[in-house]
């Protein structure tokens, strides 16, 4: 916590400030993932400690719900920090997306997965045949025994007639 006015504010301080809007409300986790959608990675313990403190100062105010915003217009007695238009944050922060693949990657990955449904394929051809000789054993055997029920009504009906 900085126990002074800002007035040689580290750089920290400087890039955290960026950070948090003047026309809308953030908490430190949108603050953080903004940082982090812009290169920054700053633990939100630090980032807490900073928004902190520069709220001690009077840069930026707390709302309710944990909310932050920087204060318009600066106080003069504070150094200004010359920024481009584009640096100033008005929008909700996008979620970080993943850095685009290589397209050697992305081939990569489908001749894995193809290779794995190929080896799926051929477990299910080998389960198929077993399950076929299975039937087909259970086919031979139930012949089997009919013709030997055949065989014993034969003889019956040889006995039946003597």
């Amino acid at each position: 916590i900085i126990s002074g006015p800002l007035d040689d504010r580290s750089d920290l301080y400087t890039t955290i400030d960026a950070f948090i809007p003047m026309l809308d409300e953030w908490s430190a986790a949108q603050i953080a993932a903004e940082s982090k959608r812009k290169g920054h990675n700053i633990d939100l313990v630090t980032l807490r400690g900073c928004i902190s403190s520069l709220v001690c100062s009077g840069i930026v105010r707390e709302l309710p719900g944990g909310k932050f915003s920087r204060i318009h217009p600066r106080p003069k007695a504070a150094p200004q920090v010359k920024r481009k238009e584009e640096d100033y944050v008005t929008t909700k922060p996008e979620a970080a997306r993943p850095e685009p693949r290589r397209p050697t990657e992305i081939l990569g990955q489908l001749a894995s997965r193809v290779s794995q449904i190929a080896a799926d394929a051929k477990k299910l051809g080998a389960d198929i045949e077993a399950a076929a000789i299975e039937m087909e054993d259970q086919m031979k055997a139930t012949s089997e025994e009919i013709e030997a029920l055949r065989q014993l009504r034969s003889i019956l009906n040889v006995i039946r007639e003597k």
